[in-house]
């Protein structure tokens, strides 16, 4: 099978080709090691420390790990034979030949082999990807707005407007979109946000009488 590799995961793959293998083997126990998690950042920031890397860099190699993952299942290593022929091709002149691509191979077939903190986390944020919209920020702005009768240089009374900023992930695009929120409709929001946190509540103790472990978000603790 011919394997394309995108544009945005073709920086990262040269990035982890030409890493010493000291450097991949303690990104792989890192990997190995951590609890899986379901947004990417919060499990680059986990594994950060271990890692001795950039953060940003690590971020942008666990997410094409993650798609190489759901990308690869059922044919890995025809996969991974691939995607190194790939970054052969993206790796040119001389630092082609500093690259032990027989090293880079197997420890990329490591990665995408293991189940437990990167597999699971992959699984888990294409669950989450199905819903088609996800969450990336949200923010409320607030604005006094005066309103006038017939004289334009006077206000005679005043309103709090609310404008609540969604900005979501849909596919590969970023997008957001604005919604006028009243004081009562702010009031409305949390109680529908609390009721929520109640209901997660109520649902992780049923998780907990399974043998089913809870996925958490790391940014709740």
């Amino acid at each position: 099978m011919a394997v394309k590799i995108p544009e945005p995961h073709r920086a990262p793959l040269v990035s982890l080709a030409m890493m010493l293998p000291a450097s991949r083997k303690r990104l792989i126990d890192a990997l190995k090691s951590v609890e899986p998690m379901l947004d990417s950042d919060d499990l680059t920031t986990r594994i950060a420390p271990a890692t001795e890397m950039d953060k940003q860099d690590l971020g942008r190699i666990v997410r094409m790990l993650i798609s190489m993952i759901l990308a690869s299942e059922g044919s890995r290593e025809e996969f991974v034979e691939e995607v190194v022929s790939g970054a052969q091709r993206l790796i040119e002149g001389s630092e082609k030949s500093e690259v032990d691509w027989k090293s880079f191979s197997g420890d990329l077939l490591q990665l995408l082999a293991l189940e437990e903190g990167l597999g699971l986390s992959a699984k888990a944020s294409s669950v989450l990807m199905e819903y088609g919209r996800v969450l990336c920020d949200a923010r409320v702005l607030t604005d006094i707005r005066p309103i006038f009768a017939s004289d334009p240089t006077h206000p005679r009374i005043a309103s709090i407007i609310h404008s609540l900023r969604i900005t979501y992930h849909e596919g590969k695009d970023h997008k957001e979109f604005h919604v006028a929120l009243r004081t009562s409709d702010l009031r409305d929001l949390l109680q529908a946000i609390e009721r929520a946190f109640k209901k997660e509540i109520s649902l992780r103790g049923e998780i907990e009488k399974t043998r089913m472990r809870y996925l958490s978000d790391e940014r709740d603790t």
